[in-house]
């Protein structure tokens, strides 16, 4: 299992992950201008539990994960 925090701003998303089953850490600086954000939050991941601070840039993530479908 991988727990993934984000920290979202207008430009850009600050993430840190870990997975838990081999110990890796990564921490991540992913731009949204030039689509990594979106082609990240995508990629190959088919079921997700996501857990979201409501805050005033979280808007565009929400509707992101909703267009991606399960």
């Amino acid at each position: 299992m991988k727990i993934i925090g984000c920290d979202f701003h207008p430009s850009f998303q600050q993430i840190a992950i870990c997975d838990l089953e081999t110990g890796e850490f990564q921490e991540r600086k992913l731009s949204h201008a030039d689509g990594q954000a979106e082609r990240s939050t995508g990629s190959g991941v088919s079921r997700r539990l996501i857990g979201v601070e409501a805050t005033g840039n979280s808007q565009w993530f929400l509707d992101l994960v909703e267009r991606l479908g399960p």
